[in-house]
């Protein structure tokens, strides 16, 4: 029960995989996402209260990380329901864009669970990876092609992020000597004097800052909203947020007053990313560049 969720999605994907391989029309193929939403949201939700530590302890089964489950399970399933039966995309890559849709998912409700440094580099890039193929695959029958220029800008930004995140990673594990999150957070709470696990803390935030498109990481946001299916920008809008944010919190909640300087480093970025992206919102003349 614990591990629900986790696979009923991987079964989903491989339902997709299956159905890539037919001549199935576009209303079968809606007929069967909604029926595997609906199944991916029922699952998370009676796996609700489970706890249990899995993977030799890096993966970590608790209230918090089942609520956000749900949370994600049930916003995948509203940009299901309101796809409109993806008008953006082109009817014959549909399969395959929710096989990418059910995989990104599974590594987001993967990454809420996690509680060590490799699996969360790893199902942080599972993630991520699956919505790099989902952004150009939009279908505007040779128009504009926005969609490559949005692909590939999404996928630079991600790469420096990740970047930034795994070098971060390779100072707490120095400055540490483990890759447990809960042993990490301890033996940091008394080397906030340190500038290397200010440094280190700030940025494995990186990674995370760039899923949230919080100041300075918000460059791709217009460019990428824009060149993306509407399909494609809700999912990117909602769903990794969710997770971006269940892994903020894991990181953040166990700083004490000594790690004021963290929070003060959040703040300005949450200030900074409200006052820049309200001031850039005026001049924008596309709608979902607006929202970006």
């Amino acid at each position: 029960m614990e591990f629900l969720p986790e696979i009923t999605l991987l079964a989903a994907s491989l339902t997709f995989f299956t159905v890539s391989l037919c001549k199935v029309n576009s209303d079968t193929t809606r007929h069967i996402v909604i029926g595997l939403g609906f199944a991916v949201f029922i699952a998370s939700l009676l796996s609700y209260g489970q706890t249990g530590m899995l993977f030799f302890n890096a993966y970590q089964v608790d209230l918090f990380s089942q609520v956000f489950k749900i949370l994600i399970a049930g916003a995948m399933l509203i940009v299901i329901l309101f796809g409109n039966k993806l008008k953006g995309i082109s009817p014959k890559v549909q399969p395959e864009y929710y096989i990418f849709m059910f995989c990104s998912t599974l590594g987001l409700m993967m990454l809420v669970s996690s509680v060590e440094l490799l699996t969360i580099f790893v199902t942080l890039e599972f993630a991520s990876f699956a919505i790099y193929l989902m952004v150009p695959m939009r279908d505007d029958e040779g128009k504009f092609r926005f969609q490559m220029e949005a692909g590939i800008k999404y996928l630079l930004f991600g790469v420096t992020a990740t970047g930034f995140m795994l070098f971060g990673m390779s100072y707490m594990f120095g400055l540490t000597g483990s890759t447990e999150l809960s042993v990490i957070m301890v033996k940091l709470s008394t080397m906030w004097d340190n500038p290397a696990a200010v440094i280190a803390m700030m940025m494995v935030l990186c990674g995370f800052f760039y899923k949230l498109a919080l100041f300075p990481f918000h460059f791709w946001v217009p460019d990428v909203y824009e060149g993306s299916s509407n399909e494609t920008t809700a999912f990117i809008a909602s769903v990794p947020k969710l997770a971006a944010v269940a892994m903020l919190i894991r990181f953040i909640s166990p700083i004490t007053i000594e790690g004021q300087v963290i929070l003060n480093v959040l703040m300005v970025c949450a200030i900074a990313s409200m006052f820049y992206g309200n001031l850039s919102a005026l001049v924008q003349k596309d709608v979902k560049r607006m929202l970006g």
